[in-house]
């Protein structure tokens, strides 16, 4: 940090600096190439608010930035005067082409390496980034490594139709960003950088896989819902999240159709925007199909939501492998008895053996035994109602806040 003085000191004596003496604002960006309405983004919402009356924030992304809708659905009331936004100018019809994501990708690191020397803490708050310096990374999934994907993904190969045209599109923008942008030749896994892990499954993929030791910071997850009394709860289910394949709608569905053959008169509301793509249709289908018991929500925001989830018994999860499972924590602080996926992040936010399946039949019995037993409910609900405190946004807040302070102190140190 730069001093009236002149002098250097490092943060930890920043509180002695005596009231005349005046103070640069360290300044912190937070990367995130696009900004959508899903689970990952309430770490730059979130981060943001955290940092913003210490530091000199700014965002650096390539989408628009809708501050009304994004504090709406992360429950954040940020104005624009507290970050400053920096776009890279990118053609509009790259962000609209689904086979670029190698070029998007390639410019958007390039545009990152360029504006980094301006800031003294650069947070990469989607995956790794190579800003071509020290910085702290957050792991949200592997989208970036197709090895760790596909071992939790296979069954999920081949079932997008690419037509040969787009093949040989993707292959040219691949070609394209590899000229277009070269790494910057750091280790990333050196020691300079910081890489936090959004769960204690997805370090142990870092440690396997890169043979690297993750700090865990859990995602931001608000926790502001009615209180409801279990009695008034209706006997239903409730899903939340992005409708793509990997969420695996179509699992859920068979599950609880499996669960009312067993004499369960429960129904299904499905949160989240249903596409017009292929397999937006797929469950669209589904949805008319057993239109008695299954309720299409669409996107619901803010309130909305919040009384739509407190207002139901339990919540289900189908995404396997999935890195951490934001919308099951959300679940499980409206009060929702919420079953997961044994496989990834998500067994371990529920973290109980009955409420995490291992494939369609194991989770239709164990959803069973738990609605046949009021008791057993009883006991969930307590267990989860402990492990729910686990992930809050203050929490999140003051973790970030702590490993700000302790990125500037070890660059200070590295100064010396």
């Amino acid at each position: 940090m730069t001093y009236s003085n002149n002098s250097e000191i490092t943060a930890n004596h920043a509180n002695m600096i005596e009231s005349h003496s005046y103070t640069r604002k360290a300044k912190v960006a937070f990367a995130y190439p696009k900004l959508y309405l899903g689970g990952a983004e309430a770490r730059v919402m979130w981060g943001i608010t955290a940092l913003k009356d210490e530091y000199d924030v700014s965002l650096i992304t390539c989408s628009d930035v809708n501050l009304e809708k994004l504090n709406q659905f992360y429950g954040t009331s940020l104005k624009p005067t507290d970050f400053t936004v920096l776009r890279p100018r990118m053609l509009f019809l790259l962000w609209k082409y689904p086979r670029a994501v190698a070029l998007r990708a390639s410019l958007y690191q390039k545009f990152c390496r360029s504006v980094a020397h301006k800031f003294d803490v650069l947070i990469s708050a989607h995956n790794l980034c190579d800003f071509g310096a020290p910085a702290i990374h957050f792991i949200i999934d592997f989208s970036w490594n197709g090895q760790i994907r596909q071992s939790y993904d296979a069954d999920l190969a081949g079932t997008k139709c690419i037509s040969p045209l787009d093949t040989l599109l993707h292959k040219g923008c691949s070609w394209v960003a590899g000229k277009v942008s070269k790494a910057s030749g750091r280790n990333l896994f050196g020691g300079e950088d910081l890489i936090i892990a959004n769960s204690r499954w997805t370090a142990r993929q870092m440690s396997d896989n890169y043979g690297v030791n993750l700090t865990v910071i859990y995602p931001p997850v608000t926790s502001s819902f009615p209180a409801v009394p279990w009695e008034q709860k209706e006997m239903g289910f409730v899903c939340i999240g992005r409708i793509d394949r990997a969420k695996r709608i179509e699992r859920m569905v068979d599950i609880l159709a499996g669960v009312r053959k067993k004499g369960h008169d429960i129904h299904l509301h499905i949160v989240g925007n249903i596409g017009e793509d292929s397999y937006g249709n797929s469950v669209s289908s589904l949805c008319k199909e057993h239109s008695k018991w299954i309720i299409p929500e669409g996107q619901l925001f803010g309130e909305k939501k919040q009384k739509l989830l407190a207002a139901h018994r339990f919540g289900i999860h189908g995404r396997q492998g999935e890195p951490f499972g934001i919308s099951v924590a959300e679940m499980i602080k409206a009060g929702c008895i919420t079953f997961v996926p044994q496989t990834g992040g998500a067994a371990e936010i529920v973290n109980h053996p009955l409420l995490s399946y291992e494939g369609t039949d194991d989770a239709i019995g164990k959803i069973d035994a738990v609605l046949r037993d009021s008791s057993l409910q009883n006991e969930l609900r307590n267990h989860l109602a402990n492990e729910s405190r686990r992930f809050s946004t203050h929490s999140f807040q003051e973790q970030l806040k702590k490993l700000i302070r302790a990125f500037l102190e070890r660059r200070s140190a590295t100064k010396v």
